[in-house]
C-alpha cells in the first residue's frame, strides 16, 4: 500500500512544486503541522525550503515511512490533534484529510474544533478540499459555518487544480500561471480555505 501512495505522489510532483508558492503566501511566520500527511512529499518539500514542519498522520506506517525520510512526524487523529501532540501551532494545513471532505458534517466541525485548539491566536488553517465535482464529499459552502462556529475567520477562498496532477510536469511557470490565475481560480478542482484562529 505504501509503494502504490509513493508512486501516486510522483504523478502529483510537479503540481505540488508549482502549489507550494501559492501555499506559502496563505502562511504565517513559525511553526507547521500537517495533518494526513500519507508519505510527506508536502511536508519534506516545506521542510527543505527552511521550515518548521511536523508531519502527521493517523496511520502508524505513514509515520514511520516520514520519518525514514528524516521529517518530525507523529501519529495524530484530526478530530483530536492534541491527543497526539502538546505543541500548539502557527499554522496547520491539511489536503483532503477525511474528515474534513466526508459527509459526516459533526466530524467535519469536530476537525475545525481540533485545530482551533491546536492553533495559536492569528494562526492559520489552511484546508486543501479535494472534492469540487466529487458527490463523495461534502460541499465547500457547509464549511462556512462550521468554520466559523469553531473560531475561524476567513481569510480567502479560491480554487485551484485545472488540470490533472500529471499534466503540470508539461508546463512551465509561466504557463500555470495563466491556467490557475485565470480559469483555475474559478473552476479548480480543488477548494483552498484559508483561515484564521480569531
Amino acid at each position: 500500500m505504501l509503494k502504490m501512495w509513493v508512486e501516486i505522489t510522483h504523478r502529483q510532483a510537479a503540481k505540488d512544486d508549482f502549489f507550494l508558492s501559492e501555499l506559502e503566501a496563505c502562511l504565517v511566520p513559525g511553526t507547521l503541522l500537517e495533518l494526513g500527511a500519507g508519505v510527506g512529499q508536502l511536508a519534506r518539500k516545506l521542510q527543505e525550503r527552511g521550515y518548521d514542519v511536523v508531519a502527521s498522520d493517523l496511520e502508524p506506517f505513514f509515520v514511520e515511512h516520514m520519518k525514514a525520510l528524516g521529517l518530525k512526524a507523529l501519529v495524530i487523529d484530526a478530530i483530536d490533534v492534541a491527543a497526539g501532540t502538546d505543541r500548539t501551532f502557527d499554522n496547520i494545513y491539511t489536503q483532503g484529510v477525511s474528515p474534513i471532505v466526508q459527509k459526516n458534517l459533526s466530524r467535519t466541525l469536530k476537525t475545525y474544533e481540533s485545530a482551533s485548539r491546536a492553533l495559536r491566536v492569528g494562526g492559520r488553517f489552511i484546508v486543501i478540499h479535494g472534492g469540487a465535482y466529487d458527490r463523495r464529499y461534502n460541499r465547500i459552502r457547509d464549511h462556512y459555518p462550521l468554520f466559523a462556529q469553531a473560531g475561524f475567520r476567513l481569510i480567502r477562498h479560491f480554487r485551484h487544480q485545472m488540470l490533472p496532477s500529471a499534466w503540470y510536469r508539461h508546463l512551465n511557470t509561466f504557463v500555470y500561471t495563466m491556467i490557475e490565475g485565470g480559469l483555475g481560480r474559478h473552476m479548480g478542482l480543488r477548494n483552498v480555505l484559508v483561515l484564521e484562529k480569531t
